[in-house]
């Protein structure tokens, strides 16, 4: 599970310990945060809102089942796997 400076486990907005999922997500400032946040646990659809470091905006991101790949607007999270965990995170807006 990702964690972050003074935190043994990152609990992500809307998994239990934590806020609703529709607020900003301070963990997540980057597409290689979003896809080391944990989704084994989470169930599709989960939205993720949260402010990219590089440019200020703010992203929207479901996640879906799915077994796409990565691409534009499409990010695998790192705990992927075509057998046990086939959810993905889709763009919804920038």
């Amino acid at each position: 599970m990702k964690t972050r400076p003074g935190r043994a486990v990152y609990n992500p907005p809307g998994t239990p310990g934590s806020g609703p999922s529709a607020s900003i997500d301070p963990g997540i400032t980057s597409l290689a945060d979003l896809a080391a946040v944990a989704t084994v646990n989470l169930i599709a659809p989960a939205i993720r809102q949260w402010i990219q470091a590089s440019d200020g905006t703010s992203q929207l991101w479901q996640l879906l089942t799915s077994t796409a790949a990565t691409s534009e607007g499409v990010q695998r999270p790192n705990d992927y796997n075509d057998l046990t965990n086939t959810k993905v995170w889709f763009k919804s807006s920038s």
